[in-house]
């Protein structure tokens, strides 16, 4: 008898008896969030929050162990993914984020909400407006204002993806066993929907998309079924069409991926079947292809014609490769660079290491999982899909936007490796079988400790810029952290209020992104951004004279977004103590000078 098993058994829990004190336990963890909310950045997300936080886990995880009803554990993942998603936007009073897709993404669904038009100032996704407007639907048929939508309604989708895998598991005829392990590895690949992105927001609508084709090629009973979850399918894909620029381009790449689907389940079958080019997925992929090209052509999306317009630039060599990551990165010692990859993407590394684990071992045992041969084979093209498509992150796209899929995806194979290994911790000697249940035990705690501290963007654990080659300051290498503050709030808006319409602000990233959240344009502002190398603080005293610098320190009010060589304490400690500069605003964070 195992060790769970014995507390199961003293602790004589019955389901609704265990299900109360989940409620419980999200109870103290919610009261736990909204006691200590704050409208400035702390030090990370659970700051305060660590034993409420530990406490619900503890009580999900044993109620996801005990739970043997399949269905019940997808509701218990979807629960567990939204309370989690959830923290975030009822901590901090401000909408959390500062990327400026972020700021986009608000911006285009409060003007939709307010005047039923995007606004002249914000038009970067103007021609696929497909995710804002269903936004702005849902704010005006609940009456909940843009921010309230994103802070509170957004992070609810969370809770989706558990239920979509549930579905694929079942309509694929996936082992009970194994289709549990699966569901309680989708919780270690949360997107983060507390950021608003056009990416997270397509992630629902594309693993539905990719569910539909799936069922209709191999796992429909009936041919009016198979035709029901083609017509399905077509009706998605033309939701994506219109949802977001960059995902729905890459189906045309996915989509000739997983029309290999049956030449691979031939070969894994040991060409006990025939196969060819899946002609269903071939007619979709054209079909994506007119309606995709053809309508972002027809529209002039800006954001489709810079992307076309840097791939053609790379071709004919006229313009150079984005670096993918930081020249800087690798002047760090080898032991920080492994605590910023650990705050950045361990809980992906423990996934895609599951995962490929998963992979190897089903392959070697593929003889007696016939019946997953098409499902798997399916998910691993659309894996090497999005990995094909990642050399596009040289042409300055983030590679994030390459990882989320495969991440979505990858509790597949990481649950496979569980139940693989559940199913062969059952042969070993008692003995044995106790150790290495302990062992796991103390590994799917320090996973929680993982996704903790990458989910909630863990600052402390960043070492500072001295460890760089040319950095000699206690500032962190990197800003994880986004919370907006009450110190730029006021900073901004007493600028705003207090000088001329033409005056022109010079201001940092972080303050640039949240002045156009809050005044939705730059107007005549003609906002620069001082910390950059092209700036020098002696230029032009005339012309200084009709700026202001918005500046704030590093900590309460925010991080910096810029690169270590471009920022400094020191400079900003020197530039306040110059002679002729004058301290026009200061609230302790954030502060204002000018040229006197």
């Amino acid at each position: 008898m195992s060790y769970l098993t014995r507390i199961r058994t003293s602790f004589r829990l019955n389901r609704l008896q265990r299900y109360l004190l989940l409620a419980a336990a999200t109870f103290w963890f919610l009261a736990a969030v909204l006691a200590v909310r704050r409208n400035y950045q702390d030090s990370w997300i659970l700051e305060g929050l660590v034993w409420p936080f530990a406490g619900f886990m503890l009580v999900f995880l044993l109620n996801l162990h005990w739970e043997d009803d399949n269905r019940l554990v997808a509701l218990l993942c979807a629960w567990a993914a939204l309370v989690l998603a959830l923290v975030p936007s009822l901590k901090y009073i401000q909408v959390y984020g500062e990327t400026i897709d972020a700021v986009i993404h608000y911006l285009m669904t409060d003007t939709l909400i307010t005047t039923g038009r995007i606004s002249a100032q914000v038009q970067t996704y103007e021609a696929v407006a497909g995710m804002h407007s269903w936004l702005a639907s849902m704010g005006l048929t609940s009456g909940l204002s843009a921010a309230e939508m994103i802070k509170f309604g957004v992070p609810l989708l969370a809770g989706i993806i558990p239920v979509l895998l549930y579905w694929i598991c079942s309509r694929t005829r996936m082992p009970a066993g194994l289709t549990k392990c699966v569901l309680g590895m989708s919780l270690l690949a949360i997107f983060p929907y507390h950021l608003l992105t056009g990416t997270g927001f397509t992630l629902i609508p594309l693993l539905l998309f990719l569910g539909v084709l799936l069922v209709s090629e191999y796992y429909s009973d009936t041919a009016s079924e198979k035709v029901t979850y083609s017509l399905l399918s077509i009706l998605v894909l033309v939701q994506l069409t219109l949802w977001h620029t960059t995902t729905p381009l890459l189906l045309l790449v996915l989509l000739v991926f997983i029309s290999f689907t049956p030449l691979l389940v031939r070969l894994a079958a040991g060409q006990r079947r025939k196969g060819s080019i899946a002609q269903h997925f071939i007619q979709i992929g054209i079909l994506a292809a007119v309606l995709i090209l053809g309508y972002h052509s027809i529209e002039i999306d800006p954001v489709f014609r810079i992307g076309v317009s840097r791939i053609y630039q790379f071709i004919i060599a006229e313009r150079a490769s984005t670096e993918v990551l930081p020249a800087s990165l690798f002047s760090i010692p080898l032991l920080d660079a492994a605590r910023i990859f650990l705050l950045m993407y361990g809980r992906e590394a423990i996934l895609y290491l599951l995962a490929a684990i998963g992979l190897v071992t089903l392959w070697r045992n593929r003889a007696r999982f016939d019946s997953l041969l098409a499902l798997y084979s399916f998910l691993t093209l659309v894996i090497l899909a999005f990995v094909a498509a990642f050399p596009l992150s040289i042409l300055g796209i983030d590679y994030g936007r390459f990882m989320w899929v495969p991440t979505t995806i990858a509790p597949f194979f990481a649950g496979f490796t569980l139940w693989w290994w559940s199913q062969k911790l059952q042969t070993l000697h008692v003995v044995r079988r106790r150790l290495l249940r302990g062992l796991s035990l103390v590994l799917v705690c320090a996973a929680v400790g993982i996704f903790a501290l990458e989910f909630y963007a863990y600052q402390p654990l960043v070492p500072p810029s001295r460890t760089l080659a040319d950095g000699s300051s206690d500032e962190y290498v990197v800003w994880l952290e986004q919370a907006n503050t009450a110190y730029q709030y006021r900073m901004i808006h007493f600028a705003e209020a207090y000088s001329g319409a033409d005056t022109q602000f010079n201001i940092d990233v972080a303050g640039n992104r949240q002045y156009l959240r809050y005044f939705g344009s730059y107007g005549k502002r003609g906002l620069y951004l001082p910390l950059e190398p092209k700036m020098k603080w002696e230029d032009s005293k005339d012309a200084a004279k009709h700026k202001l610098y918005l500046l704030h320190w590093p900590g309460e009010a925010g991080g910096y977004f810029e690169s270590v060589s471009q920022r400094s304490v020191a400079n900003l400690t020197q530039l306040r103590n110059t002679v002729g500069w004058g301290l026009v605003y200061d609230n302790g964070e954030s502060f204002i000078l000018q040229l006197r």
